[in-house]
């Protein structure tokens, strides 16, 4: 799937000093880290939009500057891919799986698997989902177990 290479990606000023962690970012920062997350994708979708707007409204300063990073494109990817396969498949308009694991380490968030803070694999058998599985997942490029087993 084609995507953006990091050269393309717009990147975002960052202030001078480093920015406390309930910092709120400014509309600018918000919007250029919205970019960046939806130049990942070929096709936006009502989930990844979702998936997108809700990275960027949860972020502080620090997250931002964090994200916005060329090193740290692999873990905005994992986000946003799992953040869209979890509003696609729950039928809500935000994501459920980030809210109840905390947003700022896929690794953490209840029934990924990762090694090495590399997303391998999504268990979410069991959860009452529905729905498409969205695009997005393409970009974990390392998953090599998803199971979705027992939903509708």
């Amino acid at each position: 799937m084609p995507s953006a290479a990091p050269s393309q990606l717009p990147t975002t000023s960052l202030p001078s000093e480093a920015p406390s962690e309930s910092a709120a970012p400014t509309f600018e920062a918000r919007m250029n880290l919205k970019q960046i997350v939806l130049n990942l994708t070929e096709r936006v979708t009502t989930s990844s939009e979702l998936a997108a707007e809700f990275l960027v409204q949860t972020a502080t300063d620090r997250d931002i500057e964090r994200l916005s990073q060329t090193d740290n494109l692999e873990t905005l990817k994992q986000q946003y891919a799992l953040l869209a396969l979890d509003i696609a498949t729950s039928g809500m308009e935000e994501p459920t799986i980030a809210t109840s694991s905390g947003l700022r380490v896929e690794c953490l968030w209840e029934n990924v698997d990762c090694e090495d803070r590399v997303v391998t694999g999504v268990r979410w058998m069991e959860q009452n989902r529905s729905g498409s599985i969205p695009v997005e997942l393409g970009l974990l490029s390392e998953v090599s177990h998803l199971d979705l087993g027992a939903n509708q």
